[in-house]
């Protein structure tokens, strides 16, 4: 029988296999100190999250405390539900339109990441102009598709770039930055609550970060530019 004639695979001490996680973390470490190029993507989803996780905790009190509905005990659940079908609909949206924008070449995605970059911080600035719900709706449904066009090009590069053997360490590495960055945009919108800070102002701050992340990785892709054709 297969089962029986196979061999055993020996098992490891909790202790080994803590120090073989530790050696592949550090050479994935490695890997990303000759790859810089990779690095930088990897940090554009993330840069993205920390506008994202301070603005969502801005939409919850902007959902509760400004565009709540009239007249209904649950006015916030109401606008928080209805913003997030909203968000949910442009996060669909916003890579397949953009899509149309970029060649699936590197030069091409360059020009997506700048467009979600700008839809993201320019949208984010909008939200603290807006004073009417529909606009608060139809602004947010922007800065979310700018989001989620970060979101999908940044990760669909990595796969793309990134050597087999490293794959999923990049992977893993990117959604762990992602997943910090926005608790720490989480953290700095609440701080400046803490600071009795307005929710407008916070968000204008946010969308302020926003574009001055968008004119840095701006000129990131200028400088690197010359290292990929435009057919490449």
């Amino acid at each position: 029988d297969y089962y029986e004639n196979a061999e055993e695979v020996p098992k490891k001490s909790p202790l080994t296999s803590l120090k073989d996680s530790i050696v592949m973390i550090l050479l994935g470490c490695y890997y990303y100190r000759l790859n810089k190029y990779v690095l930088a993507i990897t940090l554009i989803k993330a840069s993205s999250q920390f506008i994202e996780g301070g603005v969502n905790t801005c939409n919850i009190d902007f959902a509760q405390n400004v565009y709540g509905f009239q007249g209904s005990e649950t006015s916030g659940s109401l606008a928080l539900g209805a913003l997030y079908t909203v968000m949910g609909v442009s996060t669909l949206l916003g890579p397949i339109l953009a899509k149309r924008f970029g060649k699936e070449t590197r030069m091409g995605t360059h020009l997506v990441f700048m467009i979600g970059f700008l839809l993201l911080g320019v949208g984010t600035i909008l939200l603290s102009l807006v004073n009417n719900v529909f606009y608060f709706l139809f602004v947010n449904m922007f800065r979310s598709s700018g989001t989620s066009i970060l979101w999908v090009f940044s990760t669909s590069m990595l796969q793309q770039i990134v050597s087999e053997s490293y794959r999923g360490r990049a992977l893993a590495f990117d959604l762990a930055f992602s997943t910090f960055f926005q608790a720490m945009g989480s953290i700095f919108a609440g701080f400046f609550q803490q600071l009795d800070w307005s929710t407008f102002n916070i968000v204008y701050f946010l969308g302020i970060i926003g574009c001055s992340f968008c004119m840095w990785w701006f000129c990131y892709f200028n400088y690197y530019g010359h290292h990929y054709s435009r057919g490449a």
